[in-house]
């Protein structure tokens, strides 16, 4: 899966190249964001600029591009679901015999490389997609999740379901309160000034330009889309109603 390629006056860049001065600028205001928020709850921030942070989320945006086409592809889900399988079936044989490093055989499905750029680094992807090297590590990860990965798409007569965006939810939230605790990764609407708010609406606000299919959207879609996508409430049980 190629990026759309991009130039320093572009939103996208391609796979293998440096990302626009825009994105730099934007995980300026990132980190910006994430530290006044530490220092408004008496928290330790992170130095600025924190290469981990910026490595964190340029591959949170290619693995929603990875994600989307994975999504939309016109072949079955069933052909999808096999992809997954025979990954983490090459995986869990690697680590069983001891083949590690493993090289993925030539000529593998191009399904399996798509996969595996949801689950391991940008890099590690890139690398491996050019004849490189999965260490153990990276066949560790593929063991255990590429399998839950693939059954997050449903087949086409069911209940769509925008896998997408509920792992860009997942994983930036994730790393929010990782970082600053339980209730940081917040997306809600500011009723006194009428705007989106939260610490998890603002990350994802600067990285927009660069998350596919959520380029266009006004501010106001982009917090109900997060919303829609979030933990559902747990319906209250008989002696509790």
């Amino acid at each position: 899966m190629e990026r759309l390629a991009g130039s320093e006056g572009q939103a996208k860049w391609p796979e293998a190249g440096i990302p626009p001065a825009a994105w730099f600028e934007a995980m300026d205001r990132v980190e910006e964001r994430l530290n006044a928020y530490a220092r408004a709850h008496g928290m330790g921030g992170i130095a600025s600029p924190e290469p981990a942070t910026r490595a964190f989320f340029e591959n949170v945006v290619a693995t929603h591009a990875h994600l989307r086409v994975l999504s939309a592809d016109k072949p079955s889900t069933a052909e999808w679901r096999t992809a997954a399988r025979q990954l983490r079936l090459l995986a869990r044989s690697a680590l069983e015999l001891g083949v590690v490093p493993l090289e993925i055989p030539s000529g593998a499905d191009e399904r399996l490389y798509t996969l595996l750029s949801c689950v391991v680094a940008e890099d590690t992807a890139a690398r491996a997609r050019g004849g490189g090297s999965l260490e153990r590590a990276d066949l560790v990860l593929l063991a255990e999740r590429v399998g839950p990965l693939a059954r997050r798409f449903r087949d086409r007569q069911g209940r769509k379901e925008n896998g997408a965006l509920r792992e860009l939810r997942r994983s930036v939230s994730e790393f929010i309160e990782m970082c600053w605790g339980p209730g940081s990764a917040k997306c809600y609407d500011d009723w006194l000034a009428g705007d989106p708010g939260g610490l998890l609406y603002e990350v994802v606000a600067a990285m927009q330009p660069w998350l596919r299919g959520l380029e266009e959207l006004t501010p106001n879609a982009l917090r109900l889309a997060l919303q829609r996508v979030g933990p559902r409430p747990r319906a209250p049980r008989g002696h509790e109603r």
